[in-house]
């Protein structure tokens, strides 16, 4: 039945507490793509008038700037363009001052990109190599991961506020006598779709009792200003689950941007590998990629790990000397040269040796061989000028050579009457 007034839609405001969780995260989705528009709804005009960081305290939902459409315009272009739908590779070319040679292909190391977004993809184990060397000098390793809860997310939708969590957690580390860790967010879960931020971070740790745990936790909460958070702690001591765990922590997460379009934007150029402890990782390793066992040596299948870390720091693999990328070139290019591949997209361009000198009594038989064999040219070409010339000087070059005109008389009149007469 239709309702007799149509001007005003009924539309009702429900606490949070009411509303289904897929619902809820329909609404989410559209505020921020509807940005502050929706604040015009009917319903919702007791909030139009209060700053957006209130309207977002009562309802939970996350109102992006003023300038998000003009950001979304700006940067649109960027968000499509992923390694999937070029036509031309590109690949930059490095040197060493020993003149050790390599190249490194390009790639654009979106999340959301189906080449870079996948494990064990040239980003992805490009960004395991970044920090290989440095959970190499962990004896045993602790993993603790941060989770964001469901009611305080909205305040950390920008690059500055989790920028700032990720400074405070770190220090809450630091306060328990962890000096030095490496941190990254995965935006997402297992499932993707909703926005989910949690932070890993590594640090050198191993067992620590409940007690403590619940003390990081009671902590972390403070932070956030809640009365429950959620903190996971696991720790590694053999090599393979240490190298396992870091491939686990730098995999993508963000596989699709329209789970969340308005974060895709937003997080453009955001520093997402955090080093924490300057100064405290120049320990000599703990241990080596030769101690990776049983199922956990799959990570190293097909790859030279250890060439990929130094390439990733600059360091040429073969003499540690600085490696000076230079200039952009097509990867058409690549093929022509013998490569020798690393993995990751990085090659050593191989050197081709120049051939061994000869000895001294083969290049003077190949000098005696060359002399003579110049002079029968000669006398070839001499012989032969003197044939041609011959034949052109002879009159009868096309009819039989005879000794007399005695001897054939018939030939020789038969030739003379072939001649011109004289005028």
């Amino acid at each position: 039945m239709v309702p007799a007034h149509k001007s005003e839609p009924a539309f009702y405001l429900l606490p949070l507490s009411e509303v289904p969780p897929r619902l809820l995260t329909i609404c989410r989705h559209l505020a921020e793509r509807l940005s502050r528009r929706c604040l015009d709804w009917p319903g919702l005009a007791d909030t139009a008038s209060e700053s957006t960081a209130s309207t977002t305290e009562k309802t939970g939902i996350f109102f992006p700037p003023d300038n998000y459409l003009d950001h979304i315009a700006n940067v649109s272009s960027w968000l499509a363009w992923t390694c999937d739908n070029v036509s031309t590779r590109y690949f930059i070319s490095g040197e060493c001052a020993g003149g050790h040679r390599f190249a490194k292909e390009l790639y654009c190391g979106k999340e959301w990109c189906s080449v870079c977004g996948a494990d064990r993809s040239p980003a992805h184990l490009r960004r395991v190599a970044r920090w290989l060397p440095k959970i190499m000098q962990m004896s045993s390793m602790g993993y603790f991961i941060f989770t964001l809860p469901l009611q305080v997310r909205y305040r950390y939708r920008t690059q500055e506020s989790l920028a700032s969590l990720g400074r405070d957690i770190d220090k809450l580390l630091k306060s328990f006598g962890y000096l030095r860790s490496l941190r990254r967010w995965h935006w997402f879960g297992e499932t993707g779709e909703e926005y989910h931020p949690h932070l890993n971070v590594l640090v050198d740790g191993g067992f620590i009792p409940l007690s403590k745990l619940d003390e990081i936790k009671a902590a972390y909460a403070q932070l956030l200003g809640v009365s429950v958070a959620d903190v996971n702690y696991h720790y590694r001591t053999s090599p393979g689950r240490m190298l396992h765990t870091l491939s686990y922590m730098t995999r993508a997460t963000f596989l699709d941007y329209h789970w969340d379009d308005y974060w895709a934007h937003e997080v453009k150029g955001f520093r997402n590998m955090v080093v924490s402890g300057r100064g405290l990782w120049q320990m000599p390793p703990a241990w080596t990629l030769s101690q990776v066992e049983g199922k956990y040596q799959a990570e190293l299948e097909g790859i030279d790990l250890e060439a990929i870390a130094s390439l990733v720091q600059k360091k040429c693999p073969v003499c540690g000397q600085p490696v000076v990328w230079k200039q952009v070139l097509p990867f058409g290019l690549l093929k022509l040269v013998d490569k020798e591949c690393y993995g990751a997209g990085y090659y050593r361009i191989v050197e081709r040796a120049p051939p061994a000198r000869l000895s001294w009594t083969i290049r003077e038989r190949l000098r005696i061989l060359k002399e003579k064999t110049d002079i029968m040219l000669r006398a070839s070409s001499q012989e032969a000028r003197l044939i041609e010339k011959q034949r052109h000087d002879s009159v009868f070059y096309q009819l039989p050579l005879v000794t007399s005109a005695a001897e054939t008389p018939e030939l020789a009149e038969d030739a003379w009457q072939g001649l011109p007469e004289a005028s």
